[in-house]
């Protein structure tokens, strides 16, 4: 059991249980591949704001393992699917990384033949901006599904982001680093400025 962290204690923790219909959002993502799906995990986080309740609402969270990038790819489309009002999506975006995963979704393009969403790769400093997505949660602003828990993936995303310390010291920190970034990706996009009308992007396949 990961000791208790200091920046997303149990004592905030924050649920819904139903979203606003104002909701607007993007999807965060720090893609890593996993031999035989065991090992690291990899966080994928739906985040979305609502002007009315100036309230983050996470309508669905992913945290495992993924040895097929197919496979991750298309947990991300089901999210983006599933729920319209996610605008755009973000990959932690090192030149390396970039690399791979655009030829990853190219292949993947190929193999379903259908489009994917155009991905925007960004490199955020996690360490210094934990405080910002820490003060949303501790003010109640950032809120999981009532059930999020009794899923093998939420409990997962949970114990990651309780655990958190904000520096480097464990290898299952996937959880808290892709929401940190997701919370800024949607700041950077003015997505939570409560005057801003969402624009339809090229990024918006669906």
């Amino acid at each position: 059991v990961p000791p208790e962290g200091v920046y997303f204690t149990r004592q905030y923790y924050t649920t819904f249980e139903s979203m606003p219909a104002d909701l607007r959002g993007i999807i965060y993502c720090d893609p890593n591949l996993s031999k035989k799906g065991k090992g690291n995990t990899t966080a994928i986080v739906a985040l979305a704001y609502s002007p009315k309740h100036d309230a983050y609402y996470i309508p669905s969270a992913v945290c495992r393992s993924f040895s097929d990038s197919n496979k991750l790819l298309d947990e991300i489309l089901s999210l983006k699917m599933q729920y319209p009002f996610l605008q755009a999506i973000a990959f932690d975006g090192h030149v390396t990384q970039e690399s791979s995963w655009t030829q990853h979704i190219r292949n993947y393009t190929l193999i379903r033949q259908r489009p994917f969403p155009v991905v925007h790769y960004q490199r955020f400093d996690v360490e210094a901006l934990a405080k910002n997505a820490q003060m949303l949660y501790v003010a109640g602003q950032l809120r999981f599904p009532k059930s999020f828990s009794g899923t093998p993936d939420g409990e997962r995303f949970i114990q990651q982001l309780f655990a958190f310390t904000g520096r480097k010291l464990s290898a299952l920190d996937d959880a808290p680093d892709a929401l940190i970034c997701a919370v800024e990706f949607i700041q950077h996009l003015n997505l939570s400025r409560k005057s801003h009308q969402p624009v339809r992007t090229v990024s918006d396949y669906y």
